[in-house]
């Protein structure tokens, strides 16, 4: 992907693309805390509550997203520091959003690795980078920036 991104946008593009993936995955992380990985825990201990531990995780992670959007709209321009000075406001939506369904699909591929569907990881992987690259792509077609 760097590769194909170097050559199709200049540095300073790719730059701020960096610096969008690394604030949008940081936050993302911090948002979920350690909630996928307290999983490998409690899901071969659940028994009879298996249903129940899946769908409280997934309620409190959509919970601790929904909480993020308001959060976001009134103090999210504070990570403007971390871009050049007009560049943020271009991408403040959008960061938004990434940051949002990045921290409600972080579930899935742990919970293929627990329910040892390993097919499923792999298929999970390739088809969030194929759409990853699709929307960078057309992207770069339709605004001729990313």
């Amino acid at each position: 992907m760097p590769l194909v991104l170097v050559r199709l946008i200049n540095k300073e593009a790719y730059g701020v693309y960096l610096q969008f993936l690394f604030i949008g995955q940081f936050l993302a992380t911090i948002l979920v805390f350690t909630i996928p990985s307290s999983l490998y825990f409690f899901f071969p201990n659940s028994g009879k509550k298996l249903n129940q531990l899946i769908s409280q995780t997934y309620f409190s992670i959509f919970l601790i997203a929904i909480i993020f959007i308001p959060l976001y709209y009134f103090f999210g321009f504070q990570f403007s520091v971390f871009f050049e000075e007009g560049i943020f406001g271009k991408f403040y939506v959008a960061l938004g959003f990434f940051i949002f369904f990045t921290t409600v699909s972080t579930l899935t591929e742990h919970l293929f690795v627990l329910e040892k569907k390993s097919d499923y990881v792999i298929y999970y992987n390739i088809i969030f980078s194929l759409i990853r690259v699709l929307s960078l792509i057309g992207s770069f077609l339709i605004f001729k920036s990313i």
